[in-house]
């Protein structure tokens, strides 16, 4: 008997869109969309589903592609070059503004997953923090963000290192950081 293989092509759009690391606890949101579309195709066969897929998230647009193998877990890469933050209705439970440029890869199993990002920003601002342009290596892993690898320009202020946000801390999430600041003016001051 030949394996069972099949190819579909297609579109969809998908509305309140909420991925979760918990399905039981509303805090636990990894990604949340008002509405996302795709058009591509999946190859399904007895041991996996493999997809490639263009995504549009408002106005913006990218692109993904990977597996899910049934044994063993998915890995999926992705990228764009610009998504604007105000189409994201929740990302990981903090107020994110501006936009990003982004390519990476997720990868898992039903237990876990791991998120690996390079991203680079236009007036990026994270809770009530401006960052402008930042460039850095985000990793989500374990219920911590870590951005490695950073650079940004606030307004006279250049910053490189890292920053840490561990979200299952106890009894509220910490945030770690470590910078080095070569560059630091202050355009209202005189010499």
């Amino acid at each position: 008997i030949e394996p069972l293989v099949f190819t579909c092509y297609g579109d969809l759009i998908a509305k309140d869109v909420w991925v979760g690391s918990d399905s039981k606890k509303k805090d636990s949101t990894i990604v949340a969309l008002h509405q996302i579309s795709a058009k591509g195709r999946a190859r399904f066969t007895d041991a996996d589903v493999q997809i490639e897929t263009q995504l549009n998230i408002g106005n913006d647009w990218g692109r993904a592609s990977g597996s899910v193998e049934f044994k063993e877990g998915f890995n999926f890469d992705f990228s764009t070059p610009e998504l604007d933050l105000a189409n994201v209705k929740n990302l990981i439970d903090l107020k994110w503004r501006g936009k990003i440029a982004l390519e990476g890869n997720t990868r898992g199993d039903s237990d876990a997953a791991v998120l690996k990002v390079k991203g680079s920003t236009k007036g990026l601002s994270l809770e009530d923090y401006y960052f402008d342009q930042l460039q850095t290596n985000l990793i989500y892993e374990k219920g911590t963000l870590a951005l490695d690898n950073t650079e940004f320009n606030v307004e006279g202020l250049k910053a490189q290192g890292r920053l840490a946000l561990d979200f299952d801390a106890k009894p509220r999430t910490t945030i770690q950081g470590n910078f080095k600041i070569p560059q630091l003016s202050f355009p209202g001051i005189r010499a």
